[in-house]
């Protein structure tokens, strides 16, 4: 393989080693592990367990969802700016951001006993609890896939590379099935305290398996990227598109009476459309998110597989 040196230092072709590909891929099990109880558990914890209005969660999960879309280009700006602190700055942004992450992910499943049965504090409590785990867990995405993107410039090294991180994510999807299950169980500790000892726990976990990642995996072998102009100019280019503004004004009518309805929904079975192909791990994952969309929801939730140029038709 011909070694190409960039102006880093290093070399965009050079071979990742196999202890520098297991320090990096680390990271992406607590990632998984948090990404999936997030989604699957808090609407069953708030709705189901605590007793928070659905009428109040649904509002509260649209409004987090639109702060994540807006925070995610903002994030990747900066983390493009670290990359000027050196080949490993990425780490760095992802070793600030990992704190706010684990706290998050605490907070959302250890709310104060005091606040159990009051509708507002527990709104106001899971309001914030999102937006800090959604910021934390962006904040350690966006930079910890950038900085994987950058270990080499050579295609089958970058593969290695994804398959690494996703040998490591399957495990903490794996962890995140099991050990809710597990720990909210009769026989352990029951729903709320099952709950808490899962946030938790979840601390050392992070702990632990961030630390090869920051401390161990390899340089980024490109330049500091620099972005010519203002680059938060460029997020809202989409804005002069015409069409975009119509569909932006279309989501915007959709949602009115969503809202409005929300009270009534969902009244009849859900069929959760994947183009994911069946027995695949997108599949996989999306049958676990419709089992517990479906205990809390309480209507059947049916996974149907339009994989295909035939499934992008009918989406």
């Amino acid at each position: 393989m011909n070694a190409v040196t960039n102006g880093h230092g290093g070399n965009a072709s050079a071979r990742v080693s196999f202890s520098r590909l297991v320090a990096y891929s680390t990271l992406q099990l607590p990632l998984a592990m948090a990404a999936l109880p997030v989604v699957l558990n808090v609407s069953h914890f708030y709705g189901g367990v605590l007793k928070l209005s659905l009428e109040i969660m649904g509002p509260i999960f649209i409004i987090a969802s639109i702060v994540d879309a807006i925070q995610d280009p903002v994030i990747g700006l900066l983390s493009d700016r670290f990359t000027r602190r050196g080949n490993r700055g990425r780490l760095l942004f992802v070793g600030l951001m990992t704190p706010l992450l684990a706290a998050g992910f605490y907070m959302i499943f250890d709310p104060p006993d005091a606040w159990f049965g009051n509708q507002t504090l527990m709104a106001v409590w899971l309001m914030a609890a999102l937006l800090l785990v959604h910021l934390g867990y962006s904040g350690v995405s966006i930079s910890y896939h950038a900085h994987g993107a950058e270990l080499t410039d050579d295609y089958n090294e970058r593969t290695k590379v994804t398959v690494g991180r996703e040998v490591f994510g399957m495990l903490g999807f794996a962890v995140a099935v099991v050990l809710p299950t597990v720990l909210t169980s009769r026989q352990l500790f029951g729903d709320i305290q099952g709950y808490a000892v899962l946030g938790l726990l979840f601390l050392p976990i992070i702990i632990v398996f961030s630390a090869p990642t920051l401390f161990f995996a390899g340089p980024s072998v490109h330049r500091p990227v620099v972005h010519k102009g203002n680059p938060l100019l460029a997020f809202f280019a989409p804005l002069k598109n015409r069409l975009f503004r119509r569909l932006l004004a279309a989501l915007g009518l959709v949602l009115l009476p969503a809202l409005a309805m929300a009270q009534a929904w969902p009244s009849k079975p859900i069929h959760f459309v994947t183009l994911f192909v069946p027995g695949s791990t997108g599949d996989l994952t999306c049958r676990i998110i419709a089992q517990g969309m479906a205990k809390s929801l309480g209507q059947p939730v049916i996974v149907d597989n339009l994989a295909g140029e035939i499934g992008r038709a009918h989406v």
